[in-house]
């Protein structure tokens, strides 16, 4: 039986180890590297790499409330209001639980991540528009590099009251969408959150198929050089799903837009979501019109039989676009999704005419009782009737699917001063456009009948004002433009 070492032999033995002479320091180093190359390799199975972990929002305080951001500059004379509203969208309370999903696998959490600090990674493009500041694409659809040119996308925009309508939209789209949002000073923080919880918390779709470009006017904005990475900004790694989509929305009630009187550029916004879409054909609608179903779909048949000659009243040689009639329900019910169910609320008066009680005139097409009842036999698209906007359908304001070739909303035009798509159609009388009138797709308004609003009146006639004196000098400018091309001034 061998004898023990003695204490006294164990502690001369390891001792060696404290002389630095060449040949034990080799020894040291040779054993450190060998556990330190044996930690590396079993750790890549245990440790996520950092571009894939959840990135700590420089906006967040560490109590978890929004950071005061200066989006109002000083030397304009701006000052910045209180974030108490916002601080409850990003409290402890929103932020306590992870979404029903593994939020760390989401590709949509992954391509919204910081993948390196070099300007190289930014996908987003900012550019101006007249006094606006533009942020294209800056929350990417996660399928944006897997659409098809020959789908249609739903281009539309809003302000951030008005966000949540898209959920509905791209769940009745089949197709991408292009959404311009307009957030002025505190409200630029507030849409993102809102777009974030909605990305993760609501239908997939909206993260799968929905691309988000921010405006805001220069004075009440970030500088193009402070646009941070969209998870540098916003904590997109933790919201609580079981918050009701209305709630989060009601924790910022008074937005900076309103709070500062600023009017909405709908139609720097119009542009902003047309000019952004990667597919040939679009429909620039407003947010809260929702289409019938399958309208991409049965709309790409429709364009095969053209181009094979098989739509006899479409005149190639005119230009042309594909109008869908326009509609809206009472309080409490949901929108139609089909022609069908449109006909049978239309019969029993539960929908009517968009804008009957506020312009009819704005959205009487053609022949419109007739459209209620012509309902395909095979559920195809079709077209119902072809049309002109011609003078005697002056207000006339129909919504189409078309190209980008069309022309571009007047951008001097504010939601505010109404009137702000009629310059739009004026011109494109004058270019001789033919409006075919789609027989089995249209759009509804979100529940609830118009009715005209002395106190919302009262409140917009200085831009209604301004918008009257706008459209004056856009329609002499048209006629100028035009009067030596053809004579069409005289029927439009």
């Amino acid at each position: 039986m061998k004898k023990p070492e003695s204490r006294f032999k164990m502690l001369m033995r390891w001792s060696m180890w404290s002389r630095l002479d060449s040949r034990n320091l080799l020894k040291f180093l040779i054993i450190f590297n060998l556990i330190l190359a044996i930690y590396q390799i079993t750790s890549l199975h245990f440790i996520k790499p950092e571009s894939c972990l959840p990135v700590k929002s420089s906006a967040l305080e560490s109590n978890g409330n929004l950071k005061s951001i200066h989006f109002s500059s000083t030397e304009h004379g701006l000052t910045s209001r209180s974030q108490d509203t916002l601080n409850v969208i990003n409290s402890p309370r929103n932020l306590k639980a992870k979404s029903s999903f593994e939020l760390s696998e989401s590709n949509y959490l992954r391509h919204l991540s910081n993948p390196a600090l070099s300007s190289q990674s930014k996908w987003w493009t900012i550019e101006n528009r007249t006094s606006y500041t533009v942020i294209k694409n800056y929350i990417p659809s996660e399928n944006i590099n897997l659409i098809d040119p020959d789908s249609v996308t739903l281009s539309t925009q809003g302000t951030y009251e008005f966000l949540y309508h898209v959920e509905n939209l791209c769940k009745r789209w089949d197709g991408p969408l292009s959404v311009a949002v307009y957030a002025p000073g505190e409200d630029f923080l507030a849409s993102l959150h809102l777009i974030g919880f909605m990305g993760m918390c609501c239908d997939r779709c909206v993260r799968q198929n929905v691309s988000w470009h921010m405006i805001y006017d220069m004075r009440h904005g970030p500088k193009p050089e402070e646009i941070k990475f969209p998870a540098k900004l916003i904590n997109y790694s933790e919201y609580d799903c079981s918050t009701p989509l209305e709630q989060m929305i009601s924790s910022y009630e008074n937005t900076y837009r309103s709070g500062n009187k600023l009017p909405y550029p709908i139609n720097v916004a119009r542009n902003v979501a047309r000019l952004s879409v990667k597919t040939k054909y679009l429909l620039a609608s407003d947010i809260e019109l929702y289409p019938s179903l399958n309208i991409v779909s049965m709309f790409k048949k429709l364009l095969e039989r053209e181009r094979s000659s098989q739509v006899p009243n479409i005149n190639p040689r005119v230009p042309h676009v594909y109008v869908l009639p326009i509609f809206e329900v009472n309080t409490g019910l949901n929108p139609p999704l089909t022609k069908v169910q449109l006909n049978h609320m239309m019969k029993k008066k539960e929908a009517i005419f968009f804008h009957y009680w506020v312009c009819d005139a704005c959205q009487n097409f053609p022949d419109r009782k007739e459209w209620i009842d012509a309902i395909p036999a095979d559920a195809s698209l079709n077209i119902f009737r072809v049309t002109q906007r011609l003078r005697s359908r002056s207000s006339w304001e129909p919504l189409y699917i078309g190209t980008n070739a069309e022309p571009l909303y007047e951008e001097r035009l504010t939601w505010d001063g109404k009137k702000d798509k009629m310059s739009q159609m004026f011109e494109m009388c004058l270019l001789n456009y033919d409006l075919l009138i789609l027989d089995n797709a249209f759009l509804v308004h979100a529940p609830g009948i118009k009715r005209i609003d002395m106190k919302d009146q009262q409140k917009r006639l200085p831009f209604i004002k301004l918008n009257e004196r706008t459209y004056k000098t856009i329609v002499s400018k048209l006629v100028k433009k035009y009067k030596s091309v053809n004579n069409r001034t005289l029927v439009c």
